[in-house]
């Protein structure tokens, strides 16, 4: 019997060669598992599980990994649209202008300071969703030992459920001709996502939370938003970084070809010049996982 699967892990594998929609095999986890049985997409796997799972009064482990609720009191697979931009942000800030980013792109993004609200006294950054709906904004401290921590983001909102750039991905066609030769390049927030773009890799995302979930590595490795099936991750050094870095590796290793920067020379990626990025990124000291395997 070719067919194998993890209950503790979540995951399963054909040995024959996962079924294949789209015109690339599907992941190996229970999204994956929905689109081999019923040969559906990414998306449709995600409500048809919605459907029968989530809306019944049981319990079910949901595509980010985490156990949900099947009552009308569960979390969503989706987060709500915030239905507005943030008007008054000041782009004239000193965190933007040491990462290169001027007060005419900052507008552009349409990030600034904030001096009001929840988000009061921090940088904020928009938050869209695969089809270009802002769901949230994320403010970054200007102070890197904020005792309230360096990211905050509004209650309600599941981080885990996005990629910051993801819609650019999706919608805007010089990104998606970048992606198409090149793969995706993933950064750990949508500052470092905002250098990595203005130093002209455009074919950039972030996590929105600190790590990996299993919903974020099946956007990133979906033949629809990646169909080179290829993914640089490039984080800073510490400790943590490297923990997220072999956590992400781990988690895309079968599904997508995982190549990471050597970061010795990259401590923070938000704070990196161009020609430093450029050199690690246009002829980097990459690592390679082994790539797509079996289970």
């Amino acid at each position: 019997m070719s067919f194998s699967c993890d209950l503790e892990r979540n995951v399963w594998n054909d040995l024959e060669g996962r079924p294949k929609v789209d015109g690339r095999p599907v992941p190996g986890n229970v999204v994956g598992l929905v689109m081999a049985l019923d040969r559906v997409g990414f998306r449709d796997a995600l409500l048809h599980l919605q459907r029968e799972y989530v809306e019944t009064g049981e319990q079910v482990r949901d595509s980010v990994g985490d156990v949900v609720d099947r009552t009308p009191d569960a979390p969503p697979t989706r987060n709500e649209v915030f239905g507005k931009e943030l008007r008054g942000l000041r782009h004239d800030v000193p965190l933007l202008k040491e990462c290169g980013i001027e007060p005419e792109r900052a507008r552009y993004y349409g990030i600034g300071y904030c001096s009001r609200g929840l988000m009061k006294g921090r940088v904020v950054f928009p938050i869209r969703n695969i089809d270009g709906e802002i769901v949230a904004y994320m403010g970054r401290s200007l102070r890197d030992d904020d005792p309230d921590g360096i990211w905050r983001s509004p209650n309600g909102f599941h981080r885990s459920l996005e990629l910051d750039g993801i819609d650019r991905v999706a919608h805007d066609e010089e990104t998606k001709r970048a992606v198409a030769k090149h793969g995706l390049i993933v950064v750990q927030s949508p500052l470092a996502r905002i250098v990595l773009v203005e130093a002209g890799f455009k074919n950039t995302v972030s996590f929105v939370a600190g790590s990996m979930s299993e919903r974020q590595g099946v956007l990133l490795a979906h033949a629809a938003n990646n169909p080179s099936g290829k993914v640089l991750l490039l984080f800073g050094d510490n400790k943590d970084d490297r923990e997220v870095r072999r956590q992400s590796a781990s988690l895309l290793i079968r599904s997508a070809f995982v190549r990471y920067v050597d970061s010795r020379g990259i401590p923070d990626v938000e704070a990196c010049t161009r020609e430093v990025l450029k050199r690690a990124l246009i002829d980097p000291n990459r690592r390679r996982s082994p790539g797509p395997r079996s289970l």
